[in-house]
């Protein structure tokens, strides 16, 4: 990247700082827009301009001031629909917020892992190294693996290849662009204390038990892209306190300029760890934990013995947008009366039949496992982290994060679903599956992939977790590796 846009960033980022802080004026607002087009600027003579057939539109919503980024949406709907995924590409880095509904999540994770090659791609003209910054969770999980596996599955799989080369990218040109990638931020990490590290080992059972982090789960899958656990940046220590690990982090990336920042959502519209509550532009923060969260978040701290737990449970939070284990017992009771199980649940009439005979004992199960997780965690802020990344990409999948997806895309910005705030970001792609979409109105506005399936096959959970594992690369017993014996994704 040329001089001239390091130094605008920097401007961008020492703005912003301002409106993290909540010192926001008309002064400043001034500032950040023309910055913004000066920077854009930047981007065409890269070939970063407005794609054709789409129209920019400037929202109303606004939060301290500050109006949600330039929407670009399709000017007919034949505009809207995408039939290639280099189209695709070109849409999602264009300037301000675009959303692109994909038929799977196997679209999803291709269209994300393209982007972000092709973005590599045209900073290495400018660039000797880049900072990736990577999610956690189940819904970039294949991305993750992929990544880590693109060093050697890409040298002898011809399909994939001819994959690539649909957006310019040959094995040479693929190998520089690994090659670019410096160092890996990711986005959160749970906050283990001594207190909640031998709860964990005694309701366990394990004398020995290694803690789930996810700092270990990325390490897993990108220790043969980056070589040195140095390289890759978590807010995770199992020896500092969280005041400690957050100044830590803070220290790393401060005056980092990440190239590409990957986000899931939660169930309760969380971005990272930041819960219903926190500011949507929030710094780099330690956060408290909602019931919900945990449930989500269960899979990671099952013993493989445990697998049963009926994630009946997860779905009606996640449909109900309820956040406290209490509040979640009582609306499970009133699902119970229903001789036929709602849809949203996801369970069968067998199912339903056996759930209602065992009840109780599902329930006491969950409370017990709920116990081992911790409820404290470190997070980047959003507001931070619009501040350091140059493009965001956002992805969401699954049916019981429909209502998520609502808030986030269509609802008011604001604490109610923090990561509402990632719509302020410059540049910013929201890929959402058709089964996470069900709930949005504004479907008049969206891009919609329109590829065989049979395109994206090699994107599929099952073929990448079979080829992790066919690699031996899956070592200890993370979730990631649960579902990669399961053949099926968390």
């Amino acid at each position: 990247m040329s001089s001239d846009i390091n130094r605008l960033m920097a401007n961008w980022k020492e703005e912003w700082g301002k409106v993290v802080k909540g010192k926001i004026n008309k002064k400043t607002n001034e500032k950040l827009d023309s910055l913004n087009y000066q920077i854009n600027e930047q981007w065409k003579k890269l070939g970063w301009d407005i794609p054709k057939g789409v129209v920019e539109r400037e929202s109303t919503n606004e939060w301290r001031g500050r109006r949600e980024t330039v929407s670009l949406i399709p000017i007919t709907k034949q505009d809207g629909e995408i039939a290639s995924l280099m189209r695709a590409v070109e849409v999602a880095l264009a300037p301000g917020k675009k959303v692109i509904i994909v038929k799977n999540r196997a679209q999803m994770t291709a269209v994300a892992l393209l982007t972000n090659l092709y973005l590599f791609k045209t900073l290495r003209e400018r660039y000797q190294r880049v900072v990736k910054g990577t999610a956690t969770g189940a819904t970039t999980m294949s991305l993750r693996m992929l990544w880590g596996l693109l060093p050697n599955l890409l040298k002898s799989e011809k399909e994939a290849l001819k994959l690539i080369k649909t957006i310019g990218i040959d094995s040479m040109e693929l190998k520089r662009i690994l090659k670019m990638i410096s160092k890996v931020v990711t986005l959160d990490d749970y906050g283990w204390t001594k207190e909640s590290l031998e709860a964990d080992r005694q309701l366990i059972g394990w004398e020995k038990r290694i803690p789930y982090t996810y700092r270990e789960e990325q390490w897993t899958m990108w220790k043969y892209l980056l070589k040195n656990r140095k390289k890759l940046i978590s807010p995770m220590s199992l020896k500092k306190s969280t005041k400690e690990i957050l100044e830590g982090f803070r220290n790393k990336t401060n005056k980092l300029i990440v190239a590409a920042q990957d986000w899931g959502v939660g169930s309760d519209g969380h971005g990272g760890f930041n819960e219903p509550g926190y500011d949507p532009f929030s710094p780099d923060q330690v956060v408290t934990l909602n019931d919900l969260t945990l449930i989500q978040n269960i899979t990671g701290f099952l013993r493989p013995e445990e697998r049963r737990v009926s994630m009946i449970f997860r779905n009606l939070a996640a449909e109900k947008q309820i956040y406290d284990l209490k509040k979640l017992k009582t609306e499970f009771e009133k699902e119970l009366k229903s001789k036929v199980p709602s849809d949203y649940l996801g369970v069968t009439q067998l199912q339903w039949e056996e759930i209602k005979k065992h009840y109780l004992e599902e329930w006491g199960y969950l409370n017990k496992i709920i116990k081992r997780i911790p409820r404290t965690a470190i997070t980047q802020g959003v507001g931070d982290s619009i501040g350091r990344v140059i493009f965001h990409q956002f992805m969401a999948d699954k049916p019981h994060k429909a209502r998520a997806v609502e808030r986030v895309l269509e609802g008011k910005i604001g604490k109610e679903a923090p990561a509402t705030g990632l719509r302020m970001a410059p540049r910013v792609v929201f890929l959402v599956t058709q089964n996470s979409a069900h709930y949005l109105k504004n479907t008049n506005n969206y891009f919609y992939l329109k590829l065989e399936e049979e395109e994206t096959k090699l994107f599929e959970d099952k073929v990448i977790y079979e080829e992790y594992v066919r690699r031996g690369k899956a070592n200890g017993k993370n979730n990631w590796q649960i579902a990669a014996e399961l053949n099926e994704p968390i």
